[in-house]
């Protein structure tokens, strides 16, 4: 079954949902609490709340090689080292909810 929905947020300050509706598109009424798909909406929305900031560290090493090198640094979410007097090795860390949203690719 298909069902299409109009969707409208409102904000408390940029970046910060406060409210967010979702009607059916033909009355702009609400979704009526006794459809399965009010349900499911409601059910998916208070799964995104629980999870927000729950982050997962993922790691980057990659190795480049460039024809002056580059020093050793190091800060809390990133170094460089020298690999056997050649390459440099960059190592970082980013947080995101999973692999996709960090973009690495399994």
């Amino acid at each position: 079954m298909e069902t299409d929905i109009a969707v409208s947020i409102t904000y408390k300050e940029r970046g910060t949902i406060k409210n967010i509706f979702f009607e059916l598109p033909d009355k702009f009424d609400a979704i009526p609490k006794s459809m399965e798909f009010y349900h499911r909406l409601k059910a998916v929305v208070k799964n995104a709340k629980l999870n927000n900031g729950h982050y997962t560290s993922f790691q980057f090493s990659p190795v480049i090689f460039s024809y002056k090198a580059l020093a050793t640094y190091e800060e809390k979410y990133f170094k460089t080292d020298i690999v056997d007097n050649g390459p440099t090795r960059l190592r970082f860390e980013i947080k995101g909810y999973d692999r996709n949203q960090v973009g690495e690719k399994q």
